[in-house]
């Protein structure tokens, strides 16, 4: 896995795709494995305002400010709270909700590592993880391997970008965190994630997931 200099897992390049497929779906944490019972919802909320953005350049739409891992200035901390009430006073556009078994382990880094299968199509199943370092559960990785693939890095009050692969079209994605709240251990936990997610311009929208583990 790539880790740039804040332990923040990276995009993977296309070279490094094959590698990645092998390690979720191998055997390689299984040393205190933990089984759970795994509910997850999630509700997605179009934010109409674009403000949030700075103004469209010859590579689309971009947040305020210019690196991953870094602050926005007070001014987009604004537009964005603007955009989020605004949101909330819409009905969802879309809700989601599914179970699945789960498991949960440590790497050898120390990381904790919760893998599930989930489906898009209700037949082809791809490979997800969840993982953090407990001493920093406010900084969360998601990676998903199959019809579709990417690796989103959610950090509270930070934006971070990442690549979303499909069978058709790559879309290049930012992704600004405005609640973190993770309570995972080996006993079971909540995962609480609340962000703002850009697809290279096309659209904005706000998504309120939820992951709740109980022992089976």
């Amino acid at each position: 896995m790539n880790k740039n200099r804040d332990n923040i897992l990276c995009e993977y390049s296309d070279e490094e795709s094959a590698f990645v497929k092998g390690a979720l779906s191998s055997d390689r944490c299984t040393e205190g494995e933990q089984h759970f019972h795994m509910s997850l919802t999630s509700k997605e909320y179009i934010l109409y305002d674009f403000s949030m953005f700075d103004a469209p350049g010859e590579e689309g739409f971009y947040p305020v400010g210019d690196k991953d891992g870094t602050d926005g200035d007070i001014t987009g901390e604004e537009m964005l709270a603007s955009a989020f009430a605004k949101a909330e006073s819409e009905p969802a556009s879309e809700e989601y909700a599914m179970t699945a078994d789960a498991s949960l382990t440590y790497d050898d880094k120390g990381r904790a590592v919760l893998r599930y299968m989930e489906s898009l199509d209700g037949e082809t199943e791809q490979i997800c993880e969840i993982s953090f370092d407990p001493a920093l559960p406010g900084l969360v990785t998601i990676s998903k391997v199959g019809m579709v693939s990417t690796l989103m890095t959610f950090e509270l009050g930070k934006r971070h970008s990442c690549v979303y692969r499909t069978p058709f079209i790559d879309f290049e994605m930012r992704i600004r965190t405005l609640r973190a709240d993770n309570t995972i251990t080996a006993d079971g936990g909540v995962l609480r994630l609340d962000y703002a997610l850009e697809i290279r311009g096309a659209a904005a929208h706000r998504t309120v997931m939820e992951i709740t583990l109980e022992k089976e």
